[in-house]
């Protein structure tokens, strides 16, 4: 098995900005920095783009279709590719959330799970390094596209025997390829779509199949009506120097590593005695003929004991992180710039939308990563920034589908899109059957102000009974009066793939001190206007 020590390696917060971001001088206008220049709409008062996460996981399936396969595949029916023959009410430019490359966002898996499936939306001459997209794709990072492995398992994996056991486990317990390797501190993300500029106060062209790089790690744009704000939120979670909270986040992790440490030991011991009591079962030719040799009962206790050892291993790495903040991981330029970008998006174009992009969620109700500390520090440095002129705010990291009405930023819109095509998909807390055994932080939601909440892709189950996983994109059309957000469901079946729209979530209309009502319906949209609640509007 995987033992006992650290899978997962996540670089310090100031190694990612000093590596990553180009100096500014204090006095420079920070608004200026950071921009692309994209095409204009042929309708600035009306257009449309797709909204996704979580998706470069395909190599997991091999050469089956995978669901980013079949989540890409729809995609491309609703886009504005320049081979499409009616354009005028398709999506304008694709934006990514994040964890793009599983597990350790290496190199190597760019052609599995980014090419291939993304291939209609490239130029046939793509490559890592010279990615080039026929309309506008725009991603920000994930924690998964920072991910480096520790140097012992970076070891195991190369013993061929030893190795090609691990990747074998990998596949048939986690759902990804083991790493073999990782992202060189974010080095791939960047080769694939990053160009910094020699003047970085100057706006970036983006020019469909010709030039379509990113001027940094966090951007702005403009599209016609609205205006858009690209985040990296993996530096993001630090606090303020000045509040003296490094002191408590090291405290903290401190206090948690050792149970973290001790459970990653329990979990590792269960898959041993699982392995082994399927090894005691079956002979060797049993095995092979009947894959994993395992009854759909073990299989499925021991997907639950690896879905486990994996958010352990990703919440170690995160207090790991946590033990090192000092004042140099607190990302004050990309504060800076954000604010400065939205001051003179509200004095320069008071009338336009204002969208924010990024991997994490300001809210999650989704088991492993429900107000966990990445997620509270986020929310904690960004809340307040975005309090009143944002009206939009999309975000990944959890693999499923959520909106939420905030009474923290009630005029706001909040979607979490991660079931863009990682294989796995995570239930949430507010179902009856989880809410009492997440008391703490079903309350840590409601005090943080979320009344309302609208969930999908571990369930619920279509109107024909079919319970296949449902992953997800977002369709969004913005127009003077109103931003739509429809949900748009990649069902999978027997068969292969399905589209569902619209799409069934599982609806909690209201968060009472008890447990919430949590109702099966038919999402068709939800209507974001200018200073009024959003309202879902149900089929």
């Amino acid at each position: 098995m995987f033992g006992l020590k650290t899978w997962l390696r996540s670089p310090a917060d100031r190694d990612v900005i000093s590596r990553w971001t180009p100096s500014a001088k204090r006095d420079e206008p920070l608004a200026l920095r950071h921009a692309v220049l994209l095409p204009p709409p042929a309708d600035p008062n009306q257009f449309q783009f797709l909204a996704l996460g979580d998706s470069g996981n395909s190599d997991a399936a091999g050469s089956l279709l995978s669901p980013q396969d079949a989540v890409a595949s729809e995609m491309a029916l609703d886009s504005a590719l320049p081979d499409t023959l009616d354009s005028g009410n398709r999506a304008q430019f694709i934006l990514h959330m994040g964890d793009v490359i599983y597990m350790t966002g290496e190199r190597r898996l760019y052609d599995r799970n980014f090419l291939r499936p993304y291939a209609r939306f490239l130029t046939p001459d793509s490559t890592i390094g010279n990615l080039t997209f026929r309309l506008p794709f725009l991603p920000v990072p994930g924690n998964h596209d920072y991910y480096d492995l520790n140097r012992w398992l970076n070891m195991l994996v190369r013993i061929p025997l030893l190795g090609s056991g691990l990747r074998r486990l990998s596949f048939e317990l986690f759902d990804f390829s083991l790493p073999r390797g990782g992202s060189g501190q974010g080095a791939a993300y960047m080769e694939a779509f990053v160009d910094t500029p020699k003047d970085p106060n100057t706006p970036t062209p983006y020019i469909p199949e010709k030039r379509t790089r990113l001027p940094n790690r966090y951007y702005r744009f403009q599209y016609g009506i609205a205006d858009f704000f690209a985040l990296d939120s993996n530096t993001l979670d630090a606090p303020p120097p000045w509040t003296g909270e490094a002191a408590r986040e090291k405290e903290d992790a401190s206090h948690r590593l050792p149970a973290l440490k001790k459970r990653a030991e329990e979990l590792e011991q269960m898959l041993r005695m699982e392995q082994a009591s399927c090894d005691q079962a079956m002979t060797a030719r049993e095995v092979e003929e009947a894959g994993t040799g395992l009854d759909p009962e073990s299989c499925e206790r021991r997907r639950r004991i690896a879905e486990e050892a994996l958010d352990v291993q990703r919440a170690i790495a995160r207090e790991e992180q946590r033990l090192r903040f000092g004042p140099e991981d607190y990302d004050a330029e990309q504060i800076r710039w954000l604010k400065a970008s939205l001051d003179e998006s509200e004095r320069e174009r008071p009338g336009a939308w204002r969208i924010v992009y990024l991997h994490h969620p300001l809210y999650s109700s989704i088991k492993n990563h429900c107000e966990r500390s990445d997620v509270q520090d986020v929310r904690a440095n960004l809340t307040e920034l975005l309090q009143g002129r944002v009206h939009l705010i999309l975000s990944g990291h959890s693999h499923a589908f959520e909106w939420f009405r905030s009474e923290r930023l009630p005029h706001a819109g909040l979607f979490v899109t991660g079931g863009g095509g990682q294989v796995s998909l995570r239930p949430s807390i507010l179902s009856p059957s989880r809410v009492a055994a997440h008391r703490d932080e079903y309350e840590s939601l409601r005090s943080h102000g979320v009344a309302e909440c609208a969930v999908a892709g571990k369930g619920p189950s279509a109107q024909d009974g079919a319970e296949g996983r449902l992953y997800h994109y977002l369709r969004i059309e913005v127009t003077n009066e109103v931003i739509h957000v429809r949900p748009v469901g990649v069902r999978r079946i027997k068969s292969g793939y399905r589209r569902e729209e619209p799409m069934p979530v599982f609806h909690a209309g209201e968060m009472p001190s008890g447990a919430p009502s949590w109702d099966s319906r038919l999402l068709e949209s939800v209507e974001i206007r200018r200073d009024t609640p959003p309202v879902a509007r149900w089929s």
